[in-house]
């Protein structure tokens, strides 16, 4: 089976092609994308510890985490201060991860002298607790929304995480001229 059988109709599928030339994503053994598939925070995880380059040899503080295969990823983000646990002591690495998290993960890799001021969001956000995140991101232009809104609690799926790690990834003029080529 080719790889990516299944991205040609998707609507992020230019994307998909790019992230995985850069080796941030990757499909599945069968060769599949699953771009509609929700993804977890130790996919996430992974794909912005690529995305930084970080060094992902150590170990989670969480006991949730340590036999996973994504505790290296998870580790290196909670180093630098970018994935936080939970109140119970954990991390969750496979709940699935909400646009709302993806977007205030996205929005802390970003100097926050380079954050817009008095940013706008959407008419569902205004008083979510990522409702500044959520406006910054949308003035930066790596979210969308349709409608008027964004619906910050529904999960994230694959297609949507790889989409706004691109759309980060082209705020940096010099990356955005790389990715052109």
């Amino acid at each position: 089976m080719s790889p990516l059988s299944d991205i040609s109709t998707s609507w992020a599928a230019e994307d998909i092609k790019t992230a995985t030339k850069l080796e941030l994503v990757q499909g599945y053994d069968d060769g599949s994308f699953q771009p509609n598939k929700t993804t977890t925070r130790a996919e996430v995880a992974t794909v912005i510890a690529r995305v930084l380059g970080l060094d992902t040899s150590g170990k989670s503080r969480y006991a949730d985490v340590a036999n996973h295969w994504g505790s290296g990823a998870i580790a290196a983000l909670q180093q630098v201060g970018l994935l936080n646990g939970f109140e119970d002591g954990s991390i969750q690495p496979k709940k699935e991860m909400t646009r709302a998290e993806l977007v205030t993960l996205l929005v802390r890799t970003i100097d926050p002298s380079a954050l817009p001021k008095d940013a706008i969001g959407f008419a569902d956000t205004s008083k979510h607790w990522a409702s500044n995140e959520i406006a910054e991101a949308k003035t930066l232009g790596i979210v969308e929304g349709s409608d008027g809104k964004f619906n910050p609690d529904e999960t994230v799926t694959r297609a949507e995480m790889v989409s706004m790690v691109m759309r980060l990834l082209k705020l940096d003029p010099k990356i955005a001229e790389v990715l052109k080529e």
